[in-house]
């Protein structure tokens, strides 16, 4: 972006004080990255720009639209729980585009559906669009790991409301009897599983922002998850939605005063490979507050929750579970100051929680998406 916003104006439009205008914009166009490091918490700088400060200040209709193949994303369910007004959103697989656009597809009517909502909001004609479900969403099917997609399997979803009455909480404990880590339905005695930290893990998680372009989906996440603290579910015997924030809450301890931890949820195949479903970042120092940061007392115990980002995704029968914990995750956080071994006491306090989706049926009179109905 700072390359773009320093492009020279074109003199086909501007005339020729196009290059007096481009020393202007040079000069007026400092990096990012300076204002961004000098606010690194939560403070007025920040929270001036933010709506989760005041939902109730919004009052005029919202229409929330995201893709799961792009990062901006978890802003939709926050603000259908938030506000308080009439407010609809809508999830597909696309990456950071328009959702006529559609990469990875199926891409949909967008155009049209934005005009049923202005028609309805700007011009009082009666579209049906606020008779349908608040929240429609793709929910992806189990797909092979693959850096370019051109489409992604799935069927279209739709929600009352949110939060959903659809989607109740399963839990998972991080268990390990020193032979094995794994996910299970019943937490075992406590064991102390440590991970050190490497700056060359995590390449393979994809980029930030994917653009849909090839090579910008994660790949196999097996070689990141062999080099993570990885805990892996027996097969499911029947397929599993979820939608919504998968959660992890670890109970840990690091050697070092400043540390993050990161986590990897990802659908392994019978054939091993291993899908990126969702990932989540926490700053340790953190951990109480974002505006309020405090330096970790080393080697103390802490209890930790991560919040993935928001997904929709059905694990196949016979797929199974992974997540991965790790302290870096260079692609998409800054590594601490030095080196961190995070210790993870496995066992009741260290859990993954799911927000199961169960199949709700709903059918429109008036449908723009790719479909006449959605389940």
């Amino acid at each position: 972006m700072h390359v773009y916003n320093a492009l020279p104006p074109d003199p086909r439009w501007v005339g020729e004080r196009w290059r007096e205008m481009w020393a202007e914009r040079l000069a007026g166009s400092p990096p990012f990255v300076e204002e961004w490091l000098a606010h690194q918490t939560r403070d007025a700088y920040w929270k001036h720009g933010s709506v989760g400060e005041e939902y109730a200040a919004i009052r005029v209709p919202v229409y929330a639209v995201g893709g799961w193949a792009d990062n901006y994303n978890n802003s939709v369910p926050r603000l259908l729980a938030g506000l308080s007004g009439p407010r609809k959103g809508l999830i597909g697989p696309w990456a950071h585009t328009f959702p006529e656009m559609g990469t990875p597809g199926p891409a949909i009517g967008f155009l049209q559906e934005s005009l049923r909502w202005w028609d309805h909001w700007l011009k009082g004609i009666d579209t049906g669009i606020m008779e349908e479900p608040m929240l429609r969403t793709w929910l992806q099917d189990s797909a092979p790991p693959a850096t370019a997609c051109d489409a992604r399997p799935g069927r279209w979803v739709a929600e009352p409301g949110w939060p959903s009455p659809n989607v109740a909480e399963q839990t998972l404990s991080l268990n390990s009897n020193g032979a094995a880590d794994w996910l299970g339905n019943t937490p075992q005695p406590e064991v102390a599983r440590l991970i050190r930290g490497r700056e060359g893990d995590s390449l393979d998680v994809g980029p930030w922002c994917a653009y849909g372009a090839p090579g910008d989906f994660p790949g196999d996440q097996r070689p990141a998850d062999g080099a993570a603290l990885s805990f892996t579910s027996a097969p499911l015997v029947e397929a599993v939605d979820i939608l919504g924030y998968p959660l992890l809450d670890l109970e840990l301890s690091a050697d070092e005063p400043l540390a993050l931890v990161a986590a990897r949820l990802c659908d392994v195949a019978p054939d091993g490979a291993s899908t990126l479903v969702s990932w989540g970042l926490l700053n340790l120092t953190h951990h109480k507050s974002h505006e309020f940061p405090e330096p970790l007392e080393p080697e103390r115990r802490y209890r930790v929750t991560v919040q993935l980002n928001v997904i929709g995704h059905r694990l196949a029968a016979g797929h199974r579970w992974r997540v991965s914990v790790t302290p870096t995750y260079v692609r998409h956080a800054w590594p601490s100051p030095r080196s961190v071994t995070l210790t993870v006491f496995c066992g009741a306090n260290s859990r993954l929680r799911l927000p199961v989706r169960a199949p709700s049926p709903v059918s429109y009179t008036h449908l723009t998406l790719p479909t006449s109905d959605l389940v």
